[in-house]
């Protein structure tokens, strides 16, 4: 199961979003204007019938660490 979060520059999580899929399926997510999109690692929500108490709980107490609103280019 894959977890991903839709979140915006100051780490405010936005909404997480659950997939779960064959092995090596690939996700992708498009975030309303302002908010960025990012895979989650280390979820312990178990595959299955969603917790919603657990999802809630999640978001709640937790943000993203080290957002990146900005980057920058650098040559090759």
């Amino acid at each position: 199961m894959k977890h991903m979060v839709h979140y915006n520059s100051s780490g405010h999580i936005e909404s997480l979003i659950a997939v779960s899929g064959p092995h090596g399926m690939s996700a992708g997510l498009t975030p309303k204007p302002g908010l960025l999109a990012a895979e989650v690692e280390g979820v312990n929500i178990d595959p299955g019938t969603p917790d919603v108490e657990a999802f809630r709980k999640l978001v709640k107490n937790h943000k993203v660490f080290a957002p990146t609103a900005r980057i920058a280019l650098e040559k090759k």
